[in-house]
């Protein structure tokens, strides 16, 4: 069974994002943000990896959700991790 049996691929993009933002929200709200950042800090990594494989292996992705995703990648992902975008030859921003 795969999500498209039961949501759009836009809700599950969505999700995803969320995911990948959990961390700082919880940061943001605790007091111990040692235990907090310790305990999620894979959430942003298993959430980059779940979007890789996802575009990875839909041969259809949705051309609105691929540019939701662009977006992600150049304001969020590029300011989170700058090596990563020093390392990618399309980055020109």
């Amino acid at each position: 069974m795969t999500y498209h049996s039961f949501t759009k691929p836009w809700y599950v993009f969505e999700k995803l994002i969320q995911r990948y933002q959990l961390p700082a929200k919880l940061n943001k709200n605790s007091l111990n943000n040692k235990v907090i950042k310790n305990k999620n800090s894979s959430f942003p990594l298993r959430a980059l990896t779940v979007l890789n494989d996802w575009i990875k292996s839909d041969e259809e992705f949705d051309p609105m959700i691929f540019y939701d995703l662009t977006s992600f990648v150049y304001n969020q992902i590029f300011i989170d991790y700058p090596t990563f975008a020093k390392k990618n030859p399309t980055n020109e921003h």
